[in-house]
């Protein structure tokens, strides 16, 4: 079981050698089993057996087992070997030390991040409808008051109910009907919020990397969702929380932070990403800041657990992150 890669290597006549290799994953029966027939990209350590409706809710949140997310690997995989071009790949590429697991995972990082291919801009619509500090800071509109927010997304977006006391992936009701679906904070399933809303808040910018990545051929210790448990802006006032990314690359000791929230940087191979892009309410309107990571505590206030397809998983100590002190 795991990740192997196999290597050819050929010789002529006069000695000289050519050599190319595959990387090949081995996965138990049971991954992705409830499928049929089963996603062409999906992790080998994965305990998940389906997708939304089924399954429990780290498999509906973290999608691993979800088809219709095979596509975005593809994209990686052609980015990485030569055979597809974009500014993302192009980026990826650059920066992948020949590596092609870390190409794909710089890609899929980029994508999500600033080239903002696969998610656009952050859902202030779903605060709104919870009643979360982003949009309730100055004002304080009713449910049915939210529809201004939801402007410059897709039709998907303008068809959502609201109904603030439901939560997460049980608030996600149908594909094809966004009525039944209400527009709360809490994790969708995530195809949904990739595939059909194309946007979200921290979290949910959070959860689609962690299933692309894992999908990606990342194992489940290089990749989890984190948060830092509050921080403070000076116009918005304090906020509860913030969610974003732990990130092994091939090659390296250290984790990254990653944060792609609002197609912000995403990663700073040097230390910690430089800013994310969040979106809060002042005066009735939407207003979008550039949050830079002091403000986060990115550091000093993660939380003591994360999480991927397998639940919860401890996050690593301080000086195991790439930019913190220790």
């Amino acid at each position: 079981m795991g990740w192997h890669i196999i290597t050819l290597t050929t010789a002529d006549a006069s000695g000289q050698t050519l050599r190319d290799s595959i990387e090949l994953g081995v996965a138990p029966p049971s991954a992705c089993s409830d499928l049929s027939p089963r996603p062409r990209y999906y992790p080998v350590d994965t305990p998940c057996q389906g997708a939304w409706p089924n399954g429990t809710e780290s498999c509906q949140q973290i999608e691993v087992c979800h088809p219709d997310l095979d596509y975005i690997v593809l994209d990686a995989v052609r980015c990485c070997n030569g055979t597809a071009s974009s500014p993302a790949c192009a980026w990826a590429r650059d920066r992948s030390e020949g590596n092609n697991k870390r190409c794909r995972g710089l890609y899929i990082i980029r994508a999500f991040g600033p080239d903002a291919v696969y998610m656009q801009g952050y859902a202030l619509f779903k605060a709104c409808c919870s009643g979360y500090p982003e949009c309730t800071r100055t004002t304080w509109p009713s449910p049915a008051g939210t529809t201004s927010f939801r402007e410059g997304f897709n039709q998907n977006v303008a068809g959502l109910s609201c109904r603030p006391e439901e939560w997460g992936v049980s608030a996600w009701r149908s594909d094809t009907n966004m009525s039944e679906n209400s527009a709360v904070l809490g994790l969708f399933p995530a195809h949904a919020t990739i595939n059909i809303l194309q946007t979200g808040v921290c979290v949910d910018y959070a959860a689609a990397l962690a299933t692309a990545l894992r999908k990606a051929g990342y194992s489940k210790s290089e990749v989890m969702v984190a948060a830092s448990l509050g921080y403070d802006l000076s116009l918005l006032g304090e906020h509860p929380g913030h969610a974003y990314n732990l990130v092994k690359l091939p090659g390296e000791e250290r984790y990254y932070i990653v944060d792609t929230t609002g197609n912000g940087e995403g990663i700073n191979l040097d230390g910690l990403p430089h800013y994310f892009w969040f979106v809060g309410n002042f005066m009735s309107q939407p207003v979008r800041i550039r949050v830079f990571d002091w403000w986060v505590g990115y550091c000093s206030k993660i939380s003591p657990d994360g999480f991927n397809d397998l639940g919860n998983i401890k996050t690593p100590p301080s000086s195991e992150i790439c930019g913190c002190p220790g």
